[in-house]
């Protein structure tokens, strides 16, 4: 990622407005730092990128409606220069190989620290210092993973529960998944309430966005067995209109 030019013009996208809000208290800090926009999803992402001058965007990779690295992907296709700092709660491997084909783009945890440190000091996925930090951050998200697993091996999931989340992932609406599955529509809101507990999201949205994280999805799909989820998906639409930005 090259150095800036100063003022730093900055475009924030993530859904969670208390995140955003001290995300940009902090950025502000600085006097050369200057917030362009704030959108709450990837579609408002795109919208608001192509009429205001930005020249730094940070991407939560899983936002609503088009996801952040849908959004990535199609912001680059037509600015390759845009720097982008991408970020999510865990390391994700196939996240990383697929934002690493562009150049100035940087991955990094949903820390306000972290995103504020590399806003100041960008670098290269080259760079030694940033490679120690991915591979400090990759083990800690599988530490995090392995012991979770020894903490609660009675709360793995049933398989009914897993093609619940996928079809969740799939953008298909509680009729449709009960339809799917040959069960009453009442069935499928209990099972949908009690993973919205289990697995302590807030919405189905934080369900959708766990079967992708976790790789739900890929067990029932035949393109997502070859390691990429490519499929019609609430992670992945274009929706129509948005097609401008290509």
């Amino acid at each position: 990622m090259k150095n800036r030019e100063l003022p730093l013009t900055i475009g924030i996208a993530d859904d969670d407005a208390n995140f955003v809000n001290a995300l940009k208290d902090e950025i502000i800090k600085d006097p050369q730092h200057q917030i362009s926009f704030c959108a709450p999803d990837g579609g408002k992402l795109l919208e608001l990128y192509n009429v205001n001058d930005t020249s730094c965007l940070v991407i939560d990779l899983y936002t609503p409606f088009i996801s952040g690295m849908e959004a990535v992907r199609l912001i680059k296709n037509v600015s390759e220069e845009v720097n982008i700092i991408a970020y999510s709660s865990t390391y994700q491997p196939d996240m990383a190989d697929m934002l690493f084909q562009w150049n100035n783009v940087m991955y990094c945890e949903r820390s306000i620290d972290f995103i504020t440190r590399y806003i100041d000091d960008p670098m290269q996925k080259e760079d030694a210092e940033y490679k120690a930090y991915l591979q400090h951050w990759q083990n800690r998200t599988l530490s995090i993973i392995s012991g979770r697993k020894k903490e609660s091996p009675t709360e793995a999931l049933k398989p009914v529960e897993l093609k619940i989340l996928a079809l969740i992932a799939e953008g298909a609406t509680n009729h449709e998944v009960a339809s799917s599955l040959a069960l009453s529509k009442r069935t499928i809101d209990t099972y949908i309430e009690r993973l919205i507990k289990k697995l302590e999201v807030s919405n189905r949205i934080g369900l959708a966005a766990y079967a992708f994280n976790k790789g739900v999805c890929k067990l029932y799909c035949e393109v997502g067995k070859n390691g990429r989820c490519d499929t019609s998906s609430i992670f992945t639409p274009i929706a129509e209109g948005m097609h401008s930005i290509v």
